[in-house]
């Protein structure tokens, strides 16, 4: 909340709000995503916990990108494609 002095008795509220949007989910390339962010491999506007991937991030031995379960951090993903579509930015 941002106040604005008008005189020396009176303040007035000034409320700065901004509107979500309903459908914020995107498509992106793997290589796009930071370490340590969600993604999914599927469209999902909910996904449930095992259909959430964390990103771990790229292997220079493997020239692989890496990433585990949100549920199984023993569950690996291993994609040597930096172009591969993931999905961000959904409800979770």
């Amino acid at each position: 909340m941002v106040y604005n002095i008008c005189n020396e008795f009176s303040i007035t509220p000034h409320f700065h709000l901004t509107k979500h949007k309903e459908n914020t989910m995107r498509q992106v390339n793997l290589n796009q995503v930071k370490p340590g962010d969600f993604f999914t491999l599927t469209p999902h506007e909910q996904p449930t916990e095992n259909q959430v991937w964390v990103m771990d991030g790229y292997d220079r031995v493997t020239r692989m990108y890496e990433a585990h379960k949100f549920t199984d951090v023993n569950h690996d993903l291993a994609c040597g494609r930096k172009d591969r579509k993931v999905y961000v930015d959904f409800i979770f």
